[in-house]
């Protein structure tokens, strides 16, 4: 796992990694009607509705021969559009900041962040067409952590 400052390392093949795994674990989960135990979101899966990991982030994500393997520590679960996990994944791995933002701190210059994005999100399966959707989500993610005051 690298640690937040050094997703820089990670290059487009293995953010495209996490994409397809991310599209993996919502493809498992699809059509699972939660039950009880989810600390927020509703607990019944409503149409187009997935169980979320909550956390997608290079310190959530296990590498393993240049490829994401698995996703742990999920302890923000909750039920929710997978768009919502796509858009954190985004805001985490591309990343959303501007380059004086102390989350670029350790990394060697601007990140490509159009292209970082394109891999991430062309791993993930998602159709041009959904740009704006998922563009709206990811403000969506960073303006609910800032209420929530999560880092």
């Amino acid at each position: 796992m690298p640690a937040d400052a050094e997703c820089w390392r990670l290059g487009a093949g293995e953010l495209a990694s996490v994409g397809e795994l991310l599209g993996s674990c919502h493809d498992c989960v699809a059509g699972f009607a939660a039950g009880s135990g989810f600390a927020e979101g509703p607990q019944a899966a409503g149409p187009g509705q997935v169980v979320c990991h909550g956390d997608i982030a290079e310190r959530n994500t296990v590498f393993a021969g240049g490829r994401a393997v698995a996703f742990i520590d999920g302890d923000p679960i909750f039920v929710a559009s997978p768009m919502w996990d796509l858009a954190h994944a985004v805001w985490q791995f591309a990343p959303v900041c501007g380059d004086a933002d102390r989350w670029l701190e350790g990394w060697p210059g601007a990140p490509d962040r159009s292209a970082r994005r394109a891999a991430l999100v062309g791993g993930y399966g998602l159709g041009a067409g959904r740009a704006d959707e998922l563009a709206d989500m990811v403000a969506e993610v960073i303006a609910g952590y800032g209420r929530r005051k999560i880092a």
